[in-house]
């Protein structure tokens, strides 16, 4: 190797590693920026070994997304690379600096899975993919570097070391690597796997902790599906997310190439739907995981059609409803080629969006819109503010630009209503703009809060709280906000967040809003492990609070999320009553009604809560929340009825246009059932309406249709116990009766112990079709305990009771079914055919339009 040093600059440290150092440099020959990187971890031989080693994989790679080798030079006897410079930033702190939209991290990730392909493809397995590893520049363009570990295909892949430097990252590991095993291209599909799921979903697939605990997790447990924690995510999506994750490499078959593939696919299907419905805005998909207080989300349906939005703000009531305001604030945007450090930038943006959001919190007639909810919202419509502001049900919008260099920002707050008489236009009804010093951040955080308030100077006194206002230190309000970035903004939540916000509070008891903070985290955490030490933990915090919050409105609905998350129903029930006689506000006592109702299957009552809650905010989220209830509850017209004036609002909308088609299918209007779903799997086909599609052929006896469509959906998803309950059905039909009961005990081996209404009506129909009665019975049994007078429930019921040749309770259950809107086609299926030689049965398919069911 031919020393080359002389024809080189170095110009400063780029950074530096377990392999070494990374220096910007000037190749004085060639007049360009290289990055050099000089080996350190080995000397000697074993250096320039290794250098030659790793040159000679990228030599064999030329590829966009992949970092190109230039050179090899020595120097006192180290190795060191000449590489392509690229001025961009890791995976990492790219994403921590950008708010990414779904296409744009869709992008990233097929870039990311070309660049792997075209190292397969060459024989490169490259062993170390992890989010420091993948560079990304301003543009969006992606590269992966640092092959310092990888291998050629067929090389001894056994690791000998434990040594970091030629093992990589545990946090990125695929299971076969931890236990140091054999390895192929796999390997880099698991790594691939769990860097799109935490690009995607926000959170690690294998949870938090030290490196040697989540390397355990990796090999002994199973991440939660992304498609319980992904909003408005296809199928395609948080199925293929989960393949990559398989542990069995036998059954990891997943290519780069494959997967490069999908997500081509899935990223234009997604810009496609987006282009087609500016006018509209689909809901959310249900998500697993609630966000408490400002934004609060739960999930009640596993067949994903409802995302139940508990959007709290915290105010008072006010004499005349009409006087409120409902205020959206969309996230402040800096203007690009600030001078001020990234980092800076981040906690100040932080400061005024939290100075804002606190001011509304604390306003009398004010109503603070979910953030999660203007987020989702604003993803989908971009920039289509009159659409945004209708969807949103928002009498306001807030904007916020800032520039801003490294001692000051010229911020500009834009308050945005409806032009008289013209909900599709809106108006600046006031604008603000000032300086922003940025000095100290109780000073930047005050006087955020004091612009804010003169956006409703001649309507509005602004951030009035009630409550005992005390000095506090500056550098407590600069811990909050670094809290509230890191776990707001970054999600990085942990036990040592919450310590740090327990240390704070205990230091400034009167520091509000940091209150609201540390229930977000402590119920966070207690969802993700069960430990209850967390909510003993906030409950204990609660107690020691000044009496000024601890006999506010405020602590009232804290104490409403702690026995709810507790299953303490009654006591939650008890925090709504006294967060009304501390003086919430009515809307925000409707949505927590409706949330009690609906967890505890009064399905009627939450219909109505929320029916009540949207003539307060006629906002798209509650439409379909009344809807969903309505279906629920088996009150199919009411559904039909709520879900045909959203779609006349959103004509476009396919989750609007997923519930009718279930209505339809239902209520047995097959043809109408049918033209409906094929058109949404011929848009986005999703497991479930395959399933749904599957079904409705069946009903309609075109049964090879009803396997074809039923085992598309079984494809998509091979483990749903619906979809394996479906094809069973169609299969028993069609006289396949051992393969039949092989998918039928697949569904019990899923759904056992499970004690949900929709897996409880699903695993007793299995247990029937095998035969097992008593099961069967004591199943359904317990459906029925859980919801009383619910059309599902009834069907399933006399379905289980025909095929145990229960006659009298089978056609009791029949009656009850019809007489909550289930369709009579439901009954053509074989399953009651022993019935028709009941004179009771006929009469009423007779009664009910079915009256050639028993001429057979």
């Amino acid at each position: 190797m031919v020393n080359m040093q002389g024809q080189y600059s170095k110009i400063r440290l780029l950074g530096e590693g377990g392999m070494g150092k990374v220096y910007l440099a000037q190749d004085n020959k060639l007049e360009r920026q290289v990055a050099i990187k000089e080996l350190t971890a080995l000397s000697g031989e074993q250096s320039l070994e290794h250098a030659l080693a790793e040159a000679r994989i990228l030599a064999r790679l030329s590829h966009a997304n992949i970092i190109q080798i230039y050179n090899v030079y020595e120097q006192n006897n180290q190795a060191a690379l000449v590489m392509e410079y690229f001025h961009s930033q890791s995976l990492s702190q790219y994403q921590k600096e950008n708010q990414l939209s779904m296409v744009e991290k869709l992008e990233l990730l097929r870039q990311l899975t070309s660049g792997l392909k075209a190292a397969h493809q060459h024989g490169i397995i490259h062993c170390d993919l992890k989010p420091s590893n993948i560079l990304i520049n301003k543009q969006g363009q992606l590269k992966i570097a640092d092959f310092g570990i990888a291998r050629l295909a067929g090389q001894e892949q056994g690791i000998e070391s434990d040594s970091s430097a030629g093992y990589g990252c545990l946090f990125y590991m695929s299971p076969e690597h931890i236990a140091r095993q054999a390895l192929d291209y796999r390997t880099d599909i698991f790594s691939l796997g769990i860097i799109a799921y935490q690009l995607l979903v926000g959170s690690h697939p294998f949870g938090q902790g030290s490196a040697n605990q989540v390397a355990e997790r990796i090999c002994q447990q199973v991440p939660e599906h992304a498609k319980n924690l992904l909003c408005d995510a296809p199928a395609a999506l948080t199925d293929l997310l989960m393949a990559m994750l398989v542990k069995p490499v036998a059954k990891r078959t997943l290519t780069a190439a494959e997967i490069e593939n999908r997500l081509g696919h899935i990223l234009m299907q997604w810009q496609q739907n987006l282009d087609s419905e500016q006018a509209t805005l689909p809901l959310p998909e249900p998500i697993t995981k609630k966000q408490h207080g400002f934004s609060a989300i739960k999930l009640f349906s596993g067949a994903c059609l409802l995302c139940l939005l508990v959007l709290f703000a915290f105010y008072f009531v006010s004499q005349d409803e009409s006087d409120n305001k409902h205020v959206a604030i969309l996230k402040p945007r800096l203007i690009e080629n600030s001078a001020m450090p990234a980092a800076q930038q981040a906690l100040v943006l932080s400061t005024v969006e939290d100075a804002m959001r606190q001011a509304v919190i604390n306003t009398k007639n004010m109503y603070l819109i979910s953030q999660r909810e203007v987020m989702a919202t604003t993803a989908l419509l971009g920039d289509n503010l009159a659409k945004l502001k209708q969807a949103l049900g928002a009498s306001d919008l807030i904007t916020t630009s800032l520039e801003c260099d490294t001692n000051r920002c010229n911020v500009r707050f834009a308050r945005l209503t409806s032009r008289p008489n013209n909900a599709e236009h809106l108006s600046v009804s006031a604008e603000n703009h000032w300086f922003l010093l940025i000095e100290k951040f109780s000073v930047m955080y005050s006087a955020s809060q004091g612009q804010f308030a003169a956006l409703f100077a001649k309507e509005l006194a602004v951030n009035k709280a009630g409550l005992l206002q005390k000095p506090i230190k500056e550098s407590d309000y600069q811990r909050y906000i670094n809290l509230y970035h890191e776990i707001k903004e970054q999600r990085q939540y942990n036990e040592h967040s919450l310590s740090k916000l327990a240390e704070l509070l205990t230091r400034s008891p009167y520091l509000y809003a940091a209150y609201a903070l540390y229930r977000d985290t402590a119920l966070d955490l207690y969802l993700d492990s069960r430990d209850k030490k967390y909510l003993q933990q906030l409950d204990s915090l609660l107690q020691n609070a000044p009496p000024e919050y601890r006999y506010s409105v405020y602590e009232a609905i804290d104490r409403f999320w702690l026995a709810s998350d507790l299953g303490q129903m009654d006591v939650a029930q008890q925090q709504i009553t006294e967060a009304k006689h501390r003086g919430a506000d009515a809307l925000l006592i409707l949505e927590q009604q409706a949330y009690m109702h609906f967890s505890s299957g009064h399905y009627d009552k939450a219909a109505q809560a929320y029916t009540d809650a949207y003539k307060l905010r006629p906002s798209l989220s509650l439409l379909y929340n009344s809807a969903f209830s309505y279906w629920r509850m088996g009150a199919l017209s009411e559904a039909e009825k709520t879900i045909e004036s959203l779609l006349k609002q959103y004509p476009n909308n396919i989750k609007g246009k997923r519930l009718q088609a279930n209505i339809w299918l239902l209520q047995g209007q097959l043809a109408s059932a049918i033209a409906a779903y094929q058109a949404i799997v011929n848009i986005n086909p999703q497991s479930s309406d395959l399933t749904n599609l599957a079904l409705a052929y069946a009903l309609n006896k075109q049964y090879k249709k009803s396997l074809e469509f039923a085992q598309k959906a079984l494809a998509k998803a091979p483990k749903h116990p619906f979809n394996l309950l479906n094809l069973a059905d169609i299969e028993m039909m069609m006289g396949d009766k051992q393969l039949a009961k092989s998918h039928y005990q697949q569904v019990v081996s899923l759904l056992v112990g499970k004690n949900e209404v929709k897996y409880l009506t699903n695993l007793a129909q299995a247990y029937a079709q095998l035969g097992q009665a008593d099961l069967a019975i004591a199943t359904i049994n317990k459906a029925q305990e859980l919801t009383s007078d619910n059309g599902e429930v009834s069907y399933a019921s006399a379905l289980v009771y025909s095929l145990l040749n229960e006659k009298s309770s089978a056609i009791h259950h029949v009656k009850v079914a019809l007489k909550n809107n289930v369709g009579a086609v439901w009954y053509n299926l074989p399953w009651f055919d022993a019935l028709c030689r009941e004179a009771q049965f006929k009469k009423l398919m007779d009664s009910h339009a079915n009256t050639g069911r028993c001429n057979n």
